[in-house]
């Protein structure tokens, strides 16, 4: 059974977005996964946490455990800010 994360974020730089993405797209190929969804958002209806939300995200696993095995190991997913560069993504306000 297919097994989906669902990601909401508010991005504040497309450009280094669109390069983690690009970096991100091969490791989840070995992971047998992909982004089956990437939207950007004009307007959220109904915020819950973060009223700034500007893009939806949906990633596809084949299973949990692939999907568990895909995060197991954070650093190797997770974009390190250059010097002097903010990240991509804000944290909730």
């Amino acid at each position: 059974m297919a097994y989906e994360l669902i990601a909401a974020l508010h991005i504040t730089d497309a450009e280094r977005s669109t390069r983690c993405r690009d970096e991100i797209r091969p490791l989840l190929a070995q992971a047998a996964a992909e982004f089956r969804l990437d939207a950007e958002l004009s307007r959220v209806m109904r915020p819950v946490d973060q009223p700034r939300l500007n893009r939806l995200f949906v990633l596809a696993f084949p299973n949990q455990a692939a999907k568990q095995a895909f995060f197991s190991n954070l650093t190797r997913c997770t974009p390190k800010p250059a010097r002097g560069i903010s990240p991509s993504v804000s944290p909730p306000s």
